[in-house]
This record gives C-alpha cells, sequence and structure tokens, in this order.
C-alpha cells in the first residue's frame, strides 16, 4: 500500500527537479541576453529574447528586455506593440508603466 505512494513522491520529485532546471536555464538565457545588449550585440540579444518569447509567450521579463531595446534604437511603434503585449499579459505591470513613459 505504501509503494504506490513512494512512487508517487518518487515522480513528483523528479518532475520538481526538472521544474527547477528548466527555470534556471531561462533564467541563464536572460542572463546571457542582458549582458550582449548591454555590450552592444543588439541583434544577438534580440534573437536570444524572440526565440524565448516563441516559446513562453507569457514570460514577462524576456518582452521587458526586448522593450528596452527597442527604445535604444528609437523604435517607437515597436516598443508601443511590445508594451502592449505586456499589458496583454499583466494589465498593472510596473515595468511596463515605467516603459510605455520612455517610449
Amino acid at each position: 500500500m505504501n509503494e504506490p505512494r513512494n512512487r508517487l513522491a518518487s515522480r513528483l520529485d523528479f518532475v520538481l527537479g526538472v521544474a527547477a532546471s528548466v527555470i534556471l536555464v531561462v533564467m541563464m538565457m536572460l542572463t546571457c541576453a542582458d549582458v550582449l545588449f548591454k555590450s552592444g550585440s543588439t541583434n544577438e540579444a534580440r534573437a536570444m529574447l524572440n526565440e524565448m518569447t516563441k516559446q513562453a509567450v507569457d514570460y514577462l521579463p524576456a518582452w521587458r528586455l526586448l522593450t528596452e531595446i527597442s527604445i535604444m534604437e528609437k523604435k517607437y511603434d515597436e516598443t508601443l506593440a511590445l508594451v502592449e503585449h505586456i499589458f496583454t499579459c499583466d494589465a498593472g505591470n510596473y515595468d511596463g508603466r515605467m516603459l510605455q513613459a520612455q517610449a
């Protein structure tokens, strides 16, 4: 009777471990994109962020960094479209409001 419970607990531990690994990889990718952006490799940062947002359409930190890139490039129509996506995911997003004010 305890064996099914132990198997379930073991599977849950495995799933939680995988989820933690995925979160770590995503955070590392975002950090890498941020470093690329800040070091002037904007195209590479944008490519990485575009891939991230295709895979996780509601991952707001990636959208925020894409918006910062578009502001820096003075692409204000693109900036407003990116901010609108942020607001679609989170209508009261503070970072989105700050970015919108810069556009």
